[in-house]
């Protein structure tokens, strides 16, 4: 049965609790075939990973700033609460980023968020260009990352991006060593 959130507030805590949606707000919601609270899901991990920053004491760099000019992150394990950083990838890149690629090392600049973002919400959450949307993604360890700018606010997006400047070898990606598809 579809949901929505309701909240109750105790202090400056917020507790969430799911109660049901009134009779005709189901019908619409499963005609559309979409959860209602799907896109604030995704403003809620942005909002969470900005805050855990921001409490670690971090700069944020807004997103007009150039990708040269982000200042590189001293400890990005730390930063993160060796939380993974995530790569979407399309489909059409999904076998690049794989073991059984033989690949060992994969060039150039990435640019990769510690947020999930739910698939439908992609293309507006990390303002993507008119391409296809990403139906994989690679979580990456920041221990074996080099050369890692961030964090920077995602320009016409919401959350933060780090950026990898000269690319990163094949054991910084988490086992399975391949990007994980999704529907």
């Amino acid at each position: 049965m579809p949901h929505r959130w309701r909240e109750h507030c105790h202090g400056r805590l917020r507790f969430g609790r799911l109660a049901p949606l009134p009779r005709k707000a189901r019908w619409s919601v499963r005609a559309l075939g979409v959860l209602p609270f799907m896109e604030a899901v995704s403003r809620l991990a942005a909002h969470l990973d900005i805050s855990m920053l921001l409490a670690k004491g971090l700069q944020i760099a807004s997103e007009g700033v150039p990708d040269d000019q982000v200042p590189y992150a001293k400890n990005l394990t730390a930063e993160l609460c060796s939380r993974h950083l995530i790569k979407y990838v399309r489909q059409a890149d999904l076998s690049h980023y794989s073991a059984l690629s033989g690949i060992t090392f994969f060039p150039g600049r990435h640019f990769v968020t510690p947020m999930a973002v739910a698939a439908a919400d992609l293309q507006s959450a990390l303002a993507l260009p008119p391409l296809p949307t990403p139906s994989g993604a690679l979580l990456l360890n920041p221990a074996k990352l080099t050369l890692v700018r961030g964090p920077r606010r995602i320009a016409a997006g919401i959350g933060v991006e780090y950026i990898i400047d000269e690319g990163f070898t094949l054991d910084a990606i988490v086992i399975p060593q391949w990007a994980m598809a999704y529907d």
